[in-house]
């Protein structure tokens, strides 16, 4: 909608019917007539000024931002496929999807290079000695903080 009608003055200005339409199709249906002679009054009320660098600026924002999107489509689009032809178990789990699984993939690497679960827990920081000992070193650093701070 903005990058048709980027400010008030256009929206006053606009056709009905086209602000209707414009609003089911990016609503999807859920405003329509209503809320097209809500906006408009509202348009018609405001007293915001008209900026044409804020206008080429606005539309540009959008612009670079529906490019972005476009390419986050085509990247998944190419992880999807790497992902099946990697064949990957980890897909298999419940409630993995193949972003979680590839962003899995991309940390670990090679699962074969570790010799048992304990190893792939300590390298990811779950295995309880790992964390214990975390757990003791960062205390060792609060308490060192705070004895140079009450010294």
């Amino acid at each position: 909608m903005l990058l048709k009608y980027p400010n008030a003055k256009d929206i006053a200005k606009s056709q009905f019917h086209s602000l209707v339409n414009l609003l089911k199709s990016t609503s999807r249906g859920k405003n329509g007539s209503d809320k097209a002679k809500e906006i408009r009054n509202l348009a018609r009320k405001s007293v915001g000024v008209y900026v044409s660098a804020k206008i080429l600026e606005l539309r540009h924002t959008i612009k670079l931002i529906q490019i972005l999107d476009d390419e986050i489509v085509e990247i998944e689009k190419n992880i999807k496929s790497y992902m099946q032809e990697l064949h990957s178990p980890i897909e298999s789990i419940p409630g993995i999807s193949f972003r979680r699984a590839a962003v899995i993939e991309a940390e670990f690497g090679d699962f074969k290079r570790f010799s048992s679960s304990d190893k792939i827990l300590a390298f990811a920081g779950l295995s309880p000695s790992n964390s214990f000992r975390k757990m003791l070193l960062w205390r060792n650093v609060a308490l060192d903080i705070c004895v140079m701070l009450c010294s």
